[in-house]
């Protein structure tokens, strides 16, 4: 769709500053260009700007904080929810933990994958806290679907706990 606008006064030191809503036309891609309009026969085309629209899931809560476990035991299991709140289906492949402590956590998906959310629809995932060395231990849930551009960072969980060491104290 193209979309107009008409800049009517800016401010006096040349900045210009503007918002203006954008269908939703999640997985194509857009392309804006602004001018300088000089006079009424001459326009400058200055910039351009291609963006392309995608759909994420929203998990319903930014982080997961575990209790203190011992090193070698494992956590109680919490449940993160991903929700399709688009317009468009989402296909979620996988759940995994990325980090440097990433391998002291496990995440899987509670459906089977590849699993299809169309608008509205959630899934789930189940992680647990296994850790292997003392200390607090931080990670990142993340959830891989299909079709997102590498330039699109995936929806993520913050995940932290505190490993206790063999003699009950942290280390």
């Amino acid at each position: 769709p193209n979309i107009a606008l008409l800049l009517i006064n800016a401010d006096p030191s040349g900045e210009i500053a503007f918002e203006f809503p954008v269908p939703s036309v999640l997985g194509e891609d857009l392309y804006f260009q602004w001018a300088v309009v000089e006079d009424v026969n001459s326009i400058t085309l200055t910039q351009g700007l291609a963006v392309h629209l995608t759909a994420v899931t929203t998990p319903d809560q930014a982080s997961l904080g575990f209790a203190d476990t011992s090193v070698g035991d494992t956590s109680d299991e919490q449940v993160v929810v991903f929700t399709n709140d688009t317009h468009l289906p989402i296909t979620v492949i996988d759940a995994i933990v990325v980090g440097d402590a990433g391998v002291d956590y496990s995440a899987v998906l509670d459906d089977e994958s590849p699993v299809v959310l169309n608008p509205g629809q959630s899934t789930s995932a189940t992680v647990t806290f296994a850790p292997f060395t003392a200390g607090q231990r931080n990670a990142t849930l993340e959830i891989v679907q299909s079709s997102l551009p590498a330039q699109f960072t995936p929806t993520q969980v913050t995940l932290s706990g505190l490993a206790i060491g063999p003699q009950g104290s942290a280390h």
